[in-house]
């Protein structure tokens, strides 16, 4: 759910600056800081942020460290790290920075229409909150 987010923020990041290339991007959080804050949202539940998808993360820790598997519970917080650490620069790139060229950037989402740009945003707001669902009743929702 949360990785059919990630292509769905792509998307709507190439509709707000018309590349996909992080040199070219910047600034988005000065620009759209709403939407910023819910991609963030997304992104800490990608890395498993606790309380987000933590919550598996620190039961396969538990349970690693329990039966002594050491090894894969090196390798769950190594991969946890490189992913916030990707996280993170992809974060700095696209909305701490300010855009390198700022007439180049063809910003198609505010030409749209209320309607359309509620199409874009709504199905990233609804598996967002079904990520912070989840993420809060882990124990309510695998029942």
């Amino acid at each position: 759910m949360v990785k059919t987010n990630i292509f769905l923020i792509a998307g709507l990041i190439r509709q707000m600056r018309g590349s996909m290339d992080m040199k070219k991007l910047g600034g988005l959080y000065a620009e759209y800081p709403k939407i910023s804050l819910l991609i963030a949202i997304v992104l800490f539940s990608l890395a498993g942020i606790p309380p987000l998808s933590g919550l598996a993360k620190i039961y396969l820790l538990q349970g690693a460290f329990q039966t002594g598997h050491y090894f894969y519970a090196g390798a769950l917080i190594l991969g946890s790290f490189m992913t916030l650490f990707v996280l993170a620069k992809f974060w700095s790139e696209v909305f701490w920075k300010k855009p390198q060229d700022p007439d180049a950037i063809e910003d198609k989402f505010k030409d749209l229409i209320g309607i359309r740009k509620v199409a874009l945003i709504l199905p990233i707001c609804i598996l967002a909150a079904s990520s912070l669902y989840i993420g809060l009743n882990a124990e309510v929702s695998f029942r």
